[in-house]
């Protein structure tokens, strides 16, 4: 009820009495244990509190992979809380590390639409540290996944194809860039309408890439030519 109300302060407070009352019961189910624990991980979460809510959720983590075993879906769940928090505060290796921990589990459940949530998570990780061609990695099979399971024309499709134009952009690979900015173009169409802010801002971004592609083909022809 806290939570719903963005009392945070006070959620807190509860879900850690809880969960210590729940812990020390001998009756108590591990799941409405972990239920308890995530709730007070995500009212810390709320609250900037980064490294208290990073510790509940790790603790989850164990009563789940000790009760329930390491498949178990919960535990992919939590850990991409762990990733999401590592993000944040900038260790991006262990938010590497939490990920692929939660796609393993997405991977032997056959869970094709987290899996591709997750490559997605993990491709902007990455693309956070300019390692573009993992990033892409990610991203074309996150896209695959998508498309398998949500259409050409999801929100989710779009962000993909436009983080795919970014990296090959930073590449400058400028063809494949455009490849990729006119596929966004036109799942944008096809999802939002033509005349829109989402389709606008893209077509800006293919002014920028083509600016950069003409004055890359002058330089390449001029080496070619002296």
């Amino acid at each position: 009820v806290h939570l719903h109300f963005s009392d945070f302060k006070q959620a807190e407070r509860q879900f850690a009495k809880a969960a210590g009352i729940q812990i020390r019961s001998r009756k108590a189910h591990p799941l409405d244990v972990v239920k308890c624990l995530v709730n007070l991980g995500h009212a810390r979460l709320m609250q900037q509190k980064m490294d208290g809510a990073r510790s509940v959720f790790c603790d989850a983590v164990k009563i789940v992979r000790t009760k329930l075993g390491y498949d178990d879906w919960h535990v992919a769940s939590i850990q991409s809380q762990i990733g999401y928090i590592y993000f944040q505060v900038g260790d991006f290796d262990s938010a590497l590390h939490a990920f692929a921990d939660a796609l393993a589990v997405h991977r032997a459940n056959v869970n094709r639409r987290a899996i591709a949530e997750t490559l997605c998570s993990i491709g902007s990780i990455h693309l956070e540290q300019k390692n573009f061609d993992p990033a892409i990695e990610c991203f074309l099979e996150a896209l695959h996944l998508q498309r398998e399971t949500v259409g050409d024309f999801h929100p989710d499709v779009i962000v993909t194809l436009d983080n795919l134009a970014f990296c090959h952009v930073k590449k400058r690979d400028y063809d494949k860039a455009l490849k990729y900015y006119n596929e966004t173009l036109q799942a944008q169409v096809a999802f939002y309408g033509e005349f829109t802010h989402q389709c606008a801002k893209t077509k800006r971004k293919e002014q920028v890439v083509l600016k950069k592609y003409c004055r890359s083909r002058q330089a390449r022809d001029r080496a070619f030519t002296a």
